[in-house]
């Protein structure tokens, strides 16, 4: 079995490739030299929507930042069962569903992130979706 390179040695390639230095993302991204740093350093990760935005900038698919970062196995390798089943149940699920799914794995997963916040932000204390 093959060791996978970090995410920090990814990342350093990727700007190597496309001739880009952290100032650049950072400009690019809109993002503060300490976010992108702590993504250099592997002391956090990029968020869902700098990661498609990251994709645009290093000419990349997100799927390789995603492989990466170790949030989804390399072509070819099994996903894990809880993937594979949840993958199943979406497709089941009405757009409706899906949607909801997404949110709560986001505040799970990314509490404060401003897609859980503007979701939070259309829906009242009632429980209906304000006007």
């Amino acid at each position: 079995m093959t060791k996978r390179r970090s995410f920090e040695e990814w990342f350093l390639e990727a700007l190597d490739r496309v001739d880009m230095n952290q100032r650049s993302v950072e400009s690019l991204l809109d993002v503060s030299s300490a976010t992108v740093s702590d993504w250099r350093h592997g002391k956090v990760v990029p968020r869902y929507q700098h990661i498609t935005k990251l994709a645009q900038v290093l000419h990349v698919n997100a799927r390789e930042i995603y492989e990466a970062l170790g949030l989804i196995p390399p072509i070819g390798e099994t996903l894990p069962r809880e993937t594979l089943e949840s993958i199943e149940l979406m497709r089941y699920a009405s757009a409706e569903e899906r949607q909801t799914a997404i949110r709560v794995l986001r505040e799970l997963l990314d509490p404060g992130s401003p897609e859980t916040e503007s979701a939070e932000d259309t829906v009242g204390s009632d429980g209906e979706a304000d006007e």
